[in-house]
Parts: C-alpha cells; structure tokens; sequence
C-alpha cells in the first residue's frame, strides 16, 4: 500500500470530524481539522481539494478523538455516510505503527 496522506489538525481528548478521499490514482488521505475551521464533513472535503490542489473523491467521514498515541474512531458522515473501517485502521497503523486505533 502507497503511504496515505494524513492532514490531522487535531487536539488532545476532542472529538472532531474526520473524511477519507481518494485521487484518481488511488491515493489515500485521510483529513481531520477542527470545528472552527470545518463544521461539517462536506467543508473538510472543500478544504482538502484547495490543499492538495486536486479533485479528491471522498469515501465517508466520522469523528476522530486523539488521547495520547490511541485514536478513537466513531459515527458516520449524514452526507458523506460511513467510513470504511477497515480501511481507515489500515492507513492509520501504516503512518502511525505504534499508535492504537480504537473503533467505537
């Protein structure tokens, strides 16, 4: 698997949302910004296609809690639906191999 993308803007014990794209070339990114810069899954995509410069093709968000090296993953995007659970641990544990990923 090609290394992800990840752009996790993300403070300690906080639960914020999260979307994970793909390009046209099958890239992953995974993207978690703050409410006061996205309030909805919908603005974390518009964020992410002016960042990276290209149109990212979402696969579904969810919140992300981060509490030490241990990510919580949990709920559903009511536009974007749910996020691939497998997939997501999967790009998580390739970046962050020590970390825990817990689905909620």
């Amino acid at each position: 698997m090609k290394k992800a993308e990840i752009y996790f803007d993300i403070a300690e014990n906080v639960n914020q949302r999260f979307v994970h794209l793909t390009d046209g070339e099958n890239q992953d990114y995974l993207i978690s910004l703050p409410k006061e810069k996205a309030e909805f899954h919908s603005d974390i995509v518009v964020f992410a296609n002016s960042y990276f410069d290209k149109k990212l093709t979402p696969h579904g968000g969810g919140k992300v809690r981060k509490d030490g090296d241990t990510y919580h993953l949990s709920g559903k995007s009511n536009v974007l639906g749910d996020f691939n659970k497998e997939k997501v641990v999967e790009i998580l544990k390739a970046v962050y191999p020590e970390a825990d990923i817990i689905l909620e």
